[in-house]
């Protein structure tokens, strides 16, 4: 090789086949991130080894050198809509079907549920919401479920992020190896075929925006270190991207590179666009805290270093951060969002460094991509298992790519063959992985080898076949699960929605008081408890489950009325019981949520013979026989006619007798 930068091309070719045909052999279940050709169509591989082979039989033996600056690359506004153009089609056109990975199927529950806020990523649980709420009406069809129509609406904007990322790609290229040149359009080609790529592809998360903020940000940061705009533009994008995910704030050393810059060579100016940024940045954690009760960019970062520094996934804490299974992980996802990423990158800065290139640019590529890797690496073990959490290491591969890109097309000597075989070497990769996504069976079959650990592969799966109504299947994968790991919260709880389902309501309610013992914070399980018990006329075992659910959860009028259901005992509609204190606050609670319902709709006919008959057992009789008879006066045929009489025939025999006021209410 004559060179550095082709000798690191030709490498990563060999570690991309020889990996991919070990990866779908004997190490399919380990080398998770070389294993896609596994799963893929027989002919798409094929295709791809002979494309890789060709590109790099082309490198090492062929002569020919490229044109450096074509004459369509001539006018590269005209370039840039195209290239976005073609991106957003294969974007929408080899979309992402599946729900496996990350916060799929959460995400598009949360935006059917009406979430709006999440306090790691506010602004996009905000767009998010935003988009599901304008989209909605176009995907909606009959028989197509909600959270289908939300997969659809966050697919749409992944794939606008993705039209725009190529956008900036675009300027990347130009800025990295001048505009209009053959090289430029191979670096941005090579940024947008890199696997972090398939979050464009309607990948259903919440880090797309993310990653185009990202990439705005070293774009403005290299034409703010070459002159061509001032420190408030990229400034305001990292403000931006911290807004979207505060993981952003990784950036920050980067952005003092920026600024260390700019008092060296701009002091003035510099000083005022650092205070300028200073009162936006008060301004976004004013906006921020807007968005949630107690929240704020200070509150949200805290919270967010917490998360990374204490054990967040399986409970291996730091000892598990340089075990053999966290290596392995490590490098499997970053080759899965690469190939050119973390690890190449940080190989491309010593020896760019050890030849003397101390740019400006390179010293703020250079902080920006040990900064990320560093954070990436020690946040120890994700929450899903890195294999299903790849996409929250994704973003940072903008940083990884762009450079790598800096440094060859720096190097100069045949940038175009190296920068064309990383991008067969890269977009061969990537191909195989939205291929894989794309077809939701292929995907499935790659998770069932995911080594997730703690029992969350299986319990993925066994929701999978769940969600899909195939139901023995899934009862096998959760006990799968819990056979790996018996304290796996998760799989009780689906086990149990499963038997529950089934009317096995005694199994039902043991897995879900298995999934309460072991997750008590979490409310659906105790939620399906509940359920399960009064299904079985059990009341007094969900009496503590109840107070827990109303206590956590005081506007759910439904729990409210279960509860009351309980301490009341089944007594009799029509008696005024005042049993206890408890009792009594909870007919309070209660009636205070009808009479809101009856000040927003003073005929809804259900909330009057519920609040008629609350005001009978708190001995206002003559407010209940005011309400009941509006009631039978509303709805006369009401299929409660003949108890709606007999209950105001109580109240009017105990009005007779009614004391002047109780419990602080007066009589109407």
């Amino acid at each position: 090789m004559k060179s550095w930068p082709e000798s690191l091309a030709v490498a990563l070719a060999f570690i991309s086949l020889v990996g991919g045909a070990l990866a779908a052999g004997l190490l399919r279940d380990s080398w998770w991130g070389f294993h896609l050709a596994a799963f893929a169509p027989t002919p798409l591989v094929v295709a791809v080894v002979v494309i890789l082979l060709g590109a790099l039989a082309w490198f090492l033996f062929g002569s020919a050198e490229l044109p450096d600056s074509p004459l369509f690359l001539n006018r590269p506004a005209r370039t840039t809509v195209v290239v976005a153009l073609v991106g957003g089609a294969l974007f929408w056109g080899f979309r992402s079907e599946q729900r496996l990975l990350g916060d799929a199927q959460p995400l598009a529950t949360d935006l059917v549920g009406g979430q709006n806020f999440h306090p790691r990523q506010p602004l996009t649980y905000r767009l998010q919401q935003s988009l599901y709420q304008q989209l909605d009406s176009i995907f909606a069809r009959e028989g197509r479920e909600p959270v289908d129509v939300a997969h659809r609406t966050v697919a749409v904007g992944s794939v606008v992020a993705g039209m725009l990322f190529c956008a900036v790609a675009m300027g990347l290229g130009g800025t990295i190896a001048g505009s209009g040149t053959l090289a430029s359009l191979l670096v941005a080609l090579l940024l947008v075929s890199q696997g972090f790529a398939l979050l464009f592809f309607g990948y259903v998360e919440n880090y797309t925006f993310y990653t185009l903020a990202i990439g705005m940000f070293v774009l403005e940061a290299l034409l703010y270190l070459r002159g061509r705009t001032s420190l408030m533009a990229p400034g305001l994008t990292l403000l931006l991207a911290v807004a979207l995910h505060l993981s952003a704030v990784a950036l920050v050393p980067a952005f003092a590179v920026l600024a260390g810059h700019g008092l060296t060579n701009h002091r003035r100016d510099t000083l005022r666009d650092l205070g300028l940024l200073a009162v936006g940045t008060v301004g976004t954690h004013f906006i921020l805290s807007q968005m949630f009760v107690d929240y704020g960019l200070t509150v949200g970062v805290r919270d967010l270093l917490e998360i990374a520094r204490r054990d967040h996934g399986g409970g291996a804490g730091l000892s598990y951060t340089w075990s053999a299974t966290h290596l392995r992980d490590f490098f499997n996802s970053q080759w899965l969002l690469g190939p050119v990423s973390a690890l190449v990158a940080t190989a491309t800065l010593v020896h760019g460094f050890a030849r003397g290139w101390r740019e400006p640019e390179a010293r703020f590529l250079a902080v920006a991509t040990l900064t990320f890797l560093a954070g990436s690496f020690l946040m120890s073990e994700p929450l899903l298992g890195y294999a299903r959490d790849w996409d929250l290491f994704a973003p940072a591969g903008v940083v990884y790519a762009t450079t790598v890109a800096y440094f060859v097309a720096r190097h100069g000597v045949s940038r175009e063959r190296v920068l064309l075989l990383l991008l067969a070497v890269s977009a061969t990769h990537t191909t195989l992985w939205v291929a894989n996504n794309h077809v939701e069976a292929r995907a499935l079959e790659r998770f069932k080898t995911l080594p997730l650990g703690l029992g969350r592969t299986q319990v993925v799966v066994g929701n999978w076949y769940y969600r899909h109504q195939e139901t023995a299947q899934a009862q096998q994968w959760f006990h799968a699960a819990l056979e790996e790991n018996p304290y796996n919260a998760n799989a009780f709880g689906l086990l149990g929605a499963v038997q529950a389902g089934e009317g096995n309501l005694e199994e039902a309610a043991a897995s879900f008081q298995n999934a309460v013992g072991l997750r008590p914070d979490k409310q659906v399980f105790r939620n399906n408890l509940v359920a399960a018990l009064m299904e079985l006329d059990r009341a007094p075992e969900a009496l503590p489950h109840l107070r827990w659910l109303v206590n956590k959860l005081p506007n759910q009028i439904t729990y409210l009325r279960l509860l009351e259901q309980v301490l009341t005992g089944g007594e009799p509609a029509s008696k005024a019981t005042t049993a206890n204190d408890e009792l009594r606050q909870v007919r309070l609670q209660l009636l205070a949520h009808l009479e809101q319902q009856l000040v927003a709709n003073s005929n809804d006919v259900s909330a009057l013979i519920e609040a008629g008959i609350l005001m009978h057992r708190l001995g206002h009789a003559s407010d209940a026989v005011a309400l009941l008879r509006r009631a039978q006066e509303l709805a006369p045929n009401h299929p409660r006619a003949d108890r709606l009489a007999d209950w105001i025939y109580s109240a009017q025999q105990d009005a007779r007798a009614e004391p002047d006021s109780t419990d602080g209410r007066t009589s109407q």
